[in-house]
């Protein structure tokens, strides 16, 4: 059974590409942007910290090159014309990781790389023939915003453009859009809801993104001045390699088809607590003055140095867990410590030779 993967060079997608070729038979076919990207990603495999814990079978990866500047929203794209080398006919599932985590970007870009693209793997995984299940990534604020079920009109996606960010927002409607594509098409779906994901629960190791990421770094080098948020604010984690783990099982799970999933690990404590143990396993103090939601949407953020598109993830919300947690259950697949997952991320993220401690400076 051959898996496409649309976003595995990218931080979630490039450890579920390894966690399919570890775990799985058939070929992985990796749908990447160019030729630099897939060299990565094959150099990652063979060189990054998993080659520490399971050497993995390269020979049954595939990379296919495609246009990503060529797809538009609203515009069908069928799965020939997106990736005419794919053996259509071999592949089973469907797996769409890729989005551009950016604060900042137009409205325009947004759409087009998150909803255009999100559409054109609907759209493909309509066209294979013997398609299993299509796994789609949105993101745990999902259960915070609800939705409107595509299309969106003009009137309510200025609403939520505006309102949220255009990330924040183009997420919602890509979620909108492969829900909608699915259904139409009778396309067996599962969407992934991940939390706030961090390095993997051994090594650490993660790209710098924007979140929890930049604020650990800060801590680390004294610039964290206050907590962001009230006592109760909550943003759970999450390592890279069980997202990765839940993502490349949960196609044989025919009960899954039709279902979301949370992803997350409900012992994380609130952020003031999570920045207090991060500060302790650096050695640092951490800060003592909070900084409320109310105050910091108010202010400018060349004052506070808070992005306005971060400010939505900053939440009490509790998120449903309990049909992920039943699901890795049947599979023996559990939550590493939070303490322990914690430090090797604090620890990669500021040590001193990390391409994201360097990246940072």
């Amino acid at each position: 059974d051959d898996a496409v993967v649309f976003g595995g060079t990218g931080f979630i997608g490039r450890w579920l590409v390894h966690e399919l070729l570890a775990t799985r038979e058939g070929q992985v076919h990796v749908a990447a942007r160019s030729e630099d990207s897939a060299y990565r990603l094959r150099q990652w495999l063979s060189e990054g910290p998993v080659a520490l814990d399971r050497q993995v079978d390269r020979d049954r990866l595939a990379v296919h090159i495609f246009d990503a500047s060529q797809i538009r929203v609203d515009q069908q794209t069928s799965a020939t014309e997106l990736l005419p080398t794919l053996p259509t006919s071999r592949i089973r599932d469907v797996y769409n990781a890729a989005a551009a985590f950016e604060f900042g970007m137009t409205g325009a870009r947004a759409r087009d790389i998150n909803v255009g693209l999100t559409q054109a793997v609907a759209h493909l995984a309509a066209d294979l023939p013997n398609i299993r299940r299509l796994v789609h990534v949105t993101g745990y604020r999902i259960a915070a915003h609800g939705g409107v079920a595509a299309p969106w009109d003009e009137a309510y996606r200025n609403q939520m453009y505006s309102g949220l960010g255009a990330y924040e927002a183009s997420k919602m409607e890509s979620d909108a859009v492969v829900r909608d594509i699915a259904a139409r098409r009778s396309v067996p779906l599962t969407v992934i809801n991940p939390s706030a994901v961090i390095g993997d629960s051994v090594t650490g190791q993660a790209p710098i993104q924007p979140g929890l990421a930049p604020m650990m770094i800060d801590l680390a080098q004294g610039r964290l001045r206050a907590i962001p948020g009230a006592r109760d604010t909550w943003i759970p984690i999450v390592p890279v390699d069980y997202v990765a783990a839940f993502m490349a099982r949960v196609p044989a799970a025919a009960d899954a088809a039709g279902q979301d999933y949370w992803l997350l690990d409900d012992a994380t404590p609130e952020l003031p607590t999570l920045i207090a143990d991060a500060a302790d396993v650096l050695g640092v103090r951490a800060p003592r003055i909070r900084i409320p939601l109310r105050l910091l949407q108010a202010l400018p953020s060349s004052w506070t140095g808070a992005d306005p598109e971060a400010l939505s993830f900053l939440s009490s919300d509790r998120y449903p867990t309990e049909s992920a947690r039943e699901l890795a259950s049947r599979w023996g697949l559990e939550f590493p410590s939070y303490s322990e997952v914690l430090a090797a991320w604090v620890r990669y993220l500021t040590a001193p030779h990390s391409a994201a401690s360097v990246a940072s400076k």
